[in-house]
Order: structure tokens, then C-alpha cells, then sequence
């Protein structure tokens, strides 16, 4: 399903606050992304959680294959 850039960034942010986590291939092929729009939008929304406040950031277990929130609140005065 080809999409645009803002329906792409907001499937992947809501399959991470519904699911808790997104595997990176399923995602690019569920939205046909090449590796460098994939890295693009993550980079967004890494800076969208960083400005945001939330005290999350969006990481890559390499143990589960699959990109999901951490809580780096407890590093700071939030």
C-alpha cells in the first residue's frame, strides 16, 4: 500500500502505541519504503518524541528484531 509521507509516519507511531513494538521489514513492505525513507521516517519521529517531552525514545532491540519505546525519563527531570 503506497502512501504518503504523513499517513506513513502516522501508521508507524500508532502500530507502536497499539502494538508496543514494529518489525522494520514487515513495515517497509506493508508500506513499500526503501531503507533510506524508512531511516528518514524514524528519524522523525525520534525527533518528534525528543521535542515532544515524552520522555520516550524510539530504540532497535536487536535481540526481538523489532523497533519500541524506551523510557528515558528516569535519566531526566521531566
Amino acid at each position: 500500500m503506497k502512501i504518503v509521507k504523513a499517513q506513513a509516519l502516522l501508521y508507524i507511531y500508532d502500530k507502536l502505541l497499539t502494538e508496543g513494538s514494529f518489525n522494520k521489514t514487515e513495515v517497509m513492505e506493508e508500506l513499500e519504503l526503501s531503507n533510506l525513507t524508512f531511516a528518514r521516517y524514524i528519524a522523525e519521529i525520534r525527533a518528534f518524541l525528543f521535542n515532544s517531552g515524552s520522555g520516550k525514545e524510539l530504540v532497535y532491540n536487536k535481540r526481538k528484531d523489532v523497533y519500541e519505546f524506551a523510557d528515558v525519563s528516569k535519566y531526566f527531570d521531566l
